[in-house]
């Protein structure tokens, strides 16, 4: 099956995931400049705080800059879509 990267580990794009891994994919959920604190929670603890359940074994939580990093080491190029996705994700909201 795929593996599926979700931007944004709110309410919507982490309800997502539960579909998509009972279906047979992979996950890798994304934090946003806002979602620090729930992915903080999903690494440390494999629970959701929002959501308030446990994390099912096919997700993967990142940080947003980890994704980043990933994207910057060269070793093999994502495709242009994704490092818009992630750059997105990591920007600062406009005032």
């Amino acid at each position: 099956m795929a593996i599926v990267a979700i931007v944004g580990a709110g309410f919507m794009g982490s309800a997502t995931a539960w579909p998509l891994i009972d279906n047979g994919h992979t996950v890798r959920l994304v934090g946003t400049h806002m979602d620090g604190e729930i992915i903080k929670s999903c690494k440390e603890k494999r629970y959701h705080p929002k959501l308030q359940r446990e994390l099912p074994a096919g997700v993967r939580p990142y940080y947003a800059e980890e994704i980043a990093q990933m994207c910057d080491l060269g070793a093999s190029t994502p495709p242009e879509n994704l490092r818009t996705a992630v750059e997105a994700a990591h920007a600062a909201p406009n005032p």
